[in-house]
Order: structure tokens, then C-alpha cells, then sequence
């Protein structure tokens, strides 16, 4: 565990056993939580900023 002007944050390792793709994941969830619970949370996230990101782009050309 880590802290940075008094927030706490943990370094997680994943390794995708498909790829063998290392993937490291800065978090505040509880160590408890399994890391590859936290790397499916994470692309889930990614996958709606993405979306998120293309409709504002796409709506603002108009």
C-alpha cells in the first residue's frame, strides 16, 4: 500500500492468461478484491469513457 498526500492507493499486478500481457492497475479498492476482478472493473470503465468520449465528438460536429 501506498500513500500520496493522504490518499491511500495500492499497485496491482494482472497477467492475462490469454495474452501472457502484463497489465498494472493503480486503485483505492481493497487488496481484498481479486486482480482480475479489478482488471475486468477497469476495462469495463474504459469501455464506457471510450463510448462516452465518441458520442461527445460525434455530436459535436453537428
Amino acid at each position: 500500500m501506498y500513500e500520496n498526500k493522504g490518499i491511500k492507493f495500492n499497485v496491482v499486478d494482472y497477467r492475462d492468461p490469454e495474452t501472457g500481457k502484463l497489465h498494472r492497475f493503480v486503485t483505492t479498492l481493497p487488496m481484498t478484491i481479486n486482480p482480475g476482478t479489478i482488471a475486468m472493473l477497469y476495462f469495463k470503465r474504459w469501455t464506457i469513457e471510450k463510448t462516452f468520449n465518441n458520442t461527445k465528438t460525434r455530436c459535436s460536429s453537428f
